[in-house]
């Protein structure tokens, strides 16, 4: 009898220790304990769970990787949906949603971000911004960027109108060349007739080009100045040409103010 009652009291005890590593509060329960709590598994390296997390209104969720220095910590999020067969049968990623809930249901018009296999391999994820339900930003797997487009095919696609107070664009070379002593400047006889069989000037791209391939902006600067460039010489030139002009006009009415003279005594003898 005496042993009975030794073992009942040992189990109750042992019970209640057990048992007070956790604390329960009304449908909650909690552990002060330090190590790591499982759900849905066996072994204390994995939270293994299906159930949605709902921190306080008024506190944070915070996912803490380490307690050492400052350095690179890691948050992954693993999906094997192509393990032991041929291929990835379908598209993988992972999610950060915004949304709300209310009685009619969950709202998806606030945003995220979205981690993805655009083509359904793990080696070669994309990143997106989204508002509204509708991708804003885009960077694929060979860091090209895409604002308003899905699928940049540049470091840098926008799909609409860029607003800056200033824009600075490295060169290579610029068009001084055309002030040197040897660069031949077409004569205007020439150009001329360029115009006439092309409908633009030489080296400006035509209208059609433009309207299929673009403006390069570099590009066209450094012609657009090239031309400006070749107008000065061209005005320099018609310049140094009037004042040539201007010189031979002066001594052609030397040459005939002298005639005039020469011719004044010859009149008056005529007169007698």
């Amino acid at each position: 009898m005496k042993k009975l009652t030794l073992i009942t009291i040992l189990f109750v005890f042992i019970s209640n220790y057990l048992f007070a590593q956790w604390t329960t509060s009304g449908t909650n329960i909690y552990t002060n304990n330090a190590g790591s709590v499982v759900i849905g598994a066996t072994t204390p390296t994995v939270v293994n769970a299906s159930a949605a997390l709902f921190p306080s209104v008024t506190s944070k969720f915070n996912v803490v990787t380490g307690t050492g220095p400052a350095t690179f910590a890691d948050l992954v999020v693993l999906n094997h949906p192509g393990v032991n067969v041929d291929a990835v049968q379908r598209q993988i990623g992972l999610v950060f949603k915004l949304s709300s809930e209310s009685t009619t249901g969950e709202s998806d018009k606030m945003g995220g971000m979205l981690l993805e296999s655009s083509n359904g391999y793990a080696n070669l994820p994309s990143f997106s911004l989204v508002t509204g339900n509708i991708r804003r930003l885009t960077i694929d797997a060979s860091g090209n960027i895409g604002i308003g487009k899905t699928d940049p095919q540049n470091k840098l696609d926008v799909n609409g109108t860029i607003h800056s107070k200033s824009v600075l664009i490295d060169l290579n070379g610029w068009s001084d060349y055309v002030f040197k002593k040897d660069y031949r400047l077409a004569p205007l006889s020439e150009v001329e007739a360029y115009i006439d069989q092309n409908q633009h000037l030489p080296e400006i791209p035509s209208e059609q080009e433009m309207t299929k391939k673009g403006l390069n902006v570099s590009e066209m600067n450094k012609l657009l100045m090239k031309k400006v460039e070749e107008l000065t010489l061209y005005a320099i030139e018609n310049e140094q040409k009037d004042k040539k002009k201007d010189k031979l006009l002066a001594s052609l009415q030397e040459q005939i103010n002298a005639l005039k003279q020469q011719l004044k005594p010859a009149s008056g003898k005529a007169k007698k």
